[in-house]
């Protein structure tokens, strides 16, 4: 796995731009048994931010990913490789313009523009050697771009209402190729005698999306250590192709955009100095047109549009400092989705759990800084059943995470060391049926090398959010990074 390589620059209230830079070199990284499953990424990011006014602050974020994802899986009795190489690549660019907190009585505002652009190869190999061949190859291009908008008003005291707008245009093209051969029994006698070749294309296949995303919420502010909120917003994910299909009438259906409405309810409280704080949220969401995962008739992964569903829950935090070195938290969410009008085939869905939701999960996180430099932490964390997609009848079991890490920093320097899964827990991603289950990662180790330094007046070292891509594959919605 290549390292991943993130980069910040800020310009300070004394103009003593800081950059930070991190590598991430996995010691030991995870696969299936028997199987290849590797991703080597890169990533660049920049944010710049900084007053153009007296009560006006501009926010520049920059981003660039390149990911190649290595996917194959064990080579069957007859020498049957199935897999794929598949390649991302993502730049995206983002400006804000905001005021600062109005005061009773008064305004605030926030304007922004956001651009994206994608470039993604999908190859797919399936093979048995002299008896089926299956090999597709699908490009595709796409480009985002969005304006939107917010203004709140403080109309009472301690009260904030504020109602956001987000217009978004979405374009995707699509260039597949299917190549089909192998043999087959003309004559009904269970002997396959006749061969067969086909090649099929689609190209300049193209998609196109414009969505409004409005938003309203009220805050309130008893005292300065609790917050109640309460909001409802509009979601969307962008229609899409089945880069996997092997027939050209699935590769010419494209899946249709998912739409959803959240109204959530929220209430925090705080002790002084942050010594503790507890929060809870209730939520309910109503989802149209949802992109569900299913199999095809010839066994690959295909995305359709169920008719609508819906999901509700609460999600419970606390946090406590009982010393400024030891931070511990623990946290609980509880969830039940539901499709309500969803067929796929002969089998009714209306009713059943959404595949690979989690129904329940709690979990305790520690983190201790017992000297100068030294950082040390541990996070536990159980998780419910769920069912496997596509094949949501088969049931992934209960199972517990445990994961720790420790670092210590010297001067400009920071080295520090992470295990995920160190009880080398077995569970799964998905199932195509109860008998093809494809396993999640195991134990692995990993070492963390950072880089922190200052340069004098001016920043020259890499574009202007040491995070990811603004924009990810999860529905847009308000809820600003």
């Amino acid at each position: 796995m290549a390292p991943a390589l993130c980069c910040t620059c800020r310009r300070t209230r004394n103009d003593f731009p800081r950059i930070a830079c991190d590598a991430f070199i996995p010691l030991i990284a995870g696969s299936a048994p028997d199987s290849l499953i590797a991703c080597a990424a890169s990533l660049v990011t920049g944010e710049y931010s900084g007053r153009v006014a007296d009560n006006m602050r501009l926010t520049v974020a920059l981003g660039g990913s390149n990911a190649h994802w290595s996917y194959w899986t064990p080579a069957s009795m007859f020498g049957a490789p199935a897999g794929y190489d598949s390649k991302t690549r993502n730049f995206s660019a983002e400006a804000r313009l905001a005021s600062e907190t109005a005061p009773e009585g008064g305004f605030d505002w926030m304007a922004g523009v956001y651009a994206s652009s994608l470039k993604k190869t999908a190859p797919h190999l399936f093979e048995t050697p002299g008896a089926f061949r299956s090999a597709t190859h699908a490009d595709v291009e796409g480009n985002t771009a969005a304006v939107f908008g917010e203004l709140g008003s403080r109309f009472a005291p301690k009260w904030r209402v504020a109602g956001a707008l987000r217009y978004e245009h979405d374009r995707r093209r699509l260039d597949w190729l299917s190549q089909q051969s192998g043999r087959f029994d003309s004559d009904d006698d269970n002997i396959p005698d006749t061969t067969y070749d086909t090649i099929d294309r689609v190209s300049g296949l193209k998609v196109r999306d414009n969505v409004l995303l409005p938003r309203l919420t009220f805050e309130f502010r008893p005292d300065a250590q609790q917050f109640v909120w309460a909001s409802v917003a509009r979601g969307y994910k962008a229609s899409g192709f089945n880069l996997y299909a092997t027939s050209p009438s699935s590769a010419e259906s494209p899946f249709a955009p998912e739409y959803g409405t959240t109204a959530e309810l929220g209430y925090r409280i705080k002790g002084n100095a942050d010594a503790w704080l507890l929060s809870a949220t209730v939520f309910h969401t109503r989802l149209r047109d949802q992109q569900v995962v299913v199999v095809g008739s010839a066994g690959q992964t295909l995305v359709a549009n169920a008719g609508c569903s819906h999901s509700q829950g609460v999600d419970f935090n606390a946090t406590v400092r009982p010393t400024r070195q030891l931070d511990i938290n623990a946290y609980a969410g509880f969830v039940r989705t539901v499709y309500d009008d969803y067929v796929n085939g002969n089998v009714n869905y209306a009713g059943r759990q959404f595949p690979n939701a989690l129904r329940q999960t709690f979990g305790v996180a520690v983190n201790w800084r017992p000297a100068s430099g030294w950082e040390a932490g541990m996070a536990w964390r159980h998780v419910g059943d769920s069912n496997l997609y596509p094949a949501s009848t088969v049931t992934n079991r209960a199972y517990d995470l445990l994961d720790a890490h420790v670092s210590y920093r010297i001067d400009r320097w920071t080295v520090g060391f992470y295990g995920k899964n160190l009880g080398d827990k077995r569970y799964f991603t998905r199932a195509m049926n109860a008998n093809s289950l494809v396993a999640a990662a195991p134990r692995s180790l990993n070492v963390r090398v950072s880089l922190d330094f200052r340069a004098w007046r001016r920043c020259t070292l890499a574009p202007p959010p040491c995070r990811p891509s603004p924009r990810s594959t999860a529905m847009s919605t308000w809820h600003w990074p």
